[in-house]
């Protein structure tokens, strides 16, 4: 987690929409997904993810063995 960490980093979060996903407590995801011009939400939950109003260009949403095999760390 410390190299994760390392190379993260931190934006502020401006908006005041929410981009009301079907399962609500998911929103602050998706959120700082695109404030942070996210490449990929990794997750085993992407159901809850697809037909979101608002994504960032790009995004994918993807289980996290897909990810790490896609990019590899």
């Amino acid at each position: 987690m410390e190299d994760f960490a390392a190379v993260c980093e931190w934006v502020r979060v401006w908006r005041v929409w929410r981009p009301n996903l079907p399962d609500a407590d998911d929103n602050h995801v998706m959120e700082l997904a695109i404030v942070g011009n996210a490449a990929a939400i990794v997750t085993y939950n992407a159901s809850d993810y697809k037909g979101a109003m608002f994504a960032p260009p790009g995004c994918e949403i993807t289980p996290p063995g897909t990810f790490l095999h896609t990019y590899p760390l």
